[in-house]
């Protein structure tokens, strides 16, 4: 007689039949199972016998209407709403934290900086071509103040030799010439100053216009965060309802595994599959959940969700 080979996750396979190993202590039971499947009938029988036997050892929660040591009734609604209202929850708090007007905010956070860099930037120009202006303006005036001194001199008579008044004179036009250059250049950093002031101007509104908006902007997402905060509350109530309405042991599992499968924890059996495994349940596990009774709450053995018949 050939051997039985084991295949999948779980089970014995036979010709066209399914098997599931047994315990140490019913070897001896297996081994006549085995062996009486040379007659169809009495081994479709004896396997039957088995899938309702293991069947029971695989019913992890029980039915809609079992209870707990609490006396909790296992809903399957409440489960559903639980899964729902975490859901809900992860909604919110992801449109919480990414609200339109926090992406608006932030551009316009940027934009202010740039306008400070810029201001900053503009307002060293100007104390730098102020310093120039008033450098120039100095030196204007030392040689304004010489020019005085000359022509004072040339005008009292103290100089009389005719080349010492030429010269005299000369040296004159040459400071004035000077003193007219330092004038001009001290002239044109001021106007490169009113320039720049200007700018100053106009950027320090441009920064105002932003700061206003920035306010606004701050005030629509406390308004916003507050709007939310209270549905994350009325849903943390709601969740708590939910929560009491099935067992402590239940909850635990389902959050447990709600990390790795997210609003898809709970699911449904549609009678020929589980609806959270990504590929086809082998025919045992269907076999063993389509004898569990209606409402039960049971655990796919093939993807670990929770199922509910």
């Amino acid at each position: 007689m050939p051997d039985f080979v084991r295949t999948g996750r779980r089970g014995w396979e036979w010709p066209h039949r399914w098997l599931r190993p047994a315990d140490d202590n019913n070897d001896h039971d297996d081994d006549n199972d085995r062996s009486e499947c040379y007659n169809d009938d009495h081994c479709a029988e004896r396997i039957n016998n088995h899938h309702t036997t293991n069947d029971h050892d695989h019913h992890d929660h029980g039915s809609a209407d079992d209870h707990d040591g609490g006396g909790a009734v296992v809903s399957q609604d409440s489960l559903f709403e639980l899964q729902r209202l975490d859901t809900e929850s992860e909604v919110l708090n992801h449109r919480r934290v990414n609200l339109e007007q926090r992406t608006v905010l932030e551009a316009a956070l940027v934009e202010q900086a740039g306008h400070q860099v810029e201001i900053d930037a503009v307002a060293a120009a100007r104390v730098e071509v102020a310093t120039r202006q008033r450098r120039h303006e100095d030196e204007a005036q030392i040689v304004a103040t010489k020019v005085e001194s000359d022509e004072a001199r040339l005008y009292s008579g103290e100089v009389q030799g005719v080349k010492d008044l030429e010269a005299l004179q000369h040296e004159i036009g040459s400071l004035k010439e000077r003193q007219e250059g330092f004038e001009d250049l001290a002239l044109e950093a001021m106007e490169e100053a009113e320039g720049l002031a200007a700018r100053i101007s106009s950027l320090e509104a441009a920064r105002a216009d932003v700061d206003a908006r920035i306010a606004t902007l701050r005030d629509e997402i406390t308004v916003a965060e507050a709007e939310i905060d209270a549905e994350i509350e009325r849903t943390s109530l709601a969740r708590a309802a939910a929560a009491a309405e099935t067992t402590p042991e239940l909850v635990a599992e389902y959050e447990h595994l709600r990390p790795g499968f997210g609003s898809a924890t709970v699911v449904r059996f549609d009678g020929s599959n589980c609806a959270g495994c990504p590929s086809s349940m082998p025919a045992m596990e269907v076999d063993r959940m389509k004898h569990e009774a209606s409402g039960s709450v049971l655990n796919c053995h093939e993807c670990g969700r929770i199922v509910l018949r």
